[in-house]
């Protein structure tokens, strides 16, 4: 919001021109808009709609994977390779939430 304010001031006083905005900042701005709608707009409307629809836990867990689903995106974006022990703690929290709210029985 607050750089929503900025951009509008600069642009009523007439000094938006002089920020100079090259090919490189309007990639970045749509990286960013992108960013916002699916990081926090679709991503909580998607884990609320799978509260609505599925068992608390079984959402829970799925919810928990966002790691591990960006493990491989990292790689091929970054050209990183990510090590086995970051590889095993994600799978191992995944793997955590699954039991903490998939369990079955008495309490």
């Amino acid at each position: 919001m607050g750089s929503a304010v900025i951009w509008a001031l600069a642009a009523v006083t007439g000094r938006l021109a002089a920020i100079g905005l090259g090919a490189a900042w309007r990639r970045a701005g749509g990286y960013l808009a992108a960013g916002a709608f699916f990081g926090p707009f679709l991503g909580v409307w998607l884990s609320l709609v799978a509260t609505r629809l599925t068992a608390v836990g079984v959402a829970a867990t799925i919810m928990a994977t966002t790691p591990v689903l960006l493990i491989p995106v990292v790689a091929v974006t970054e050209r990183y390779r990510p090590s086995p022990r970051a590889i095993l703690g994600t799978v191992a929290a995944v793997a955590g939430v699954a039991l903490l709210f998939t369990h079955h029985g008495a309490p």
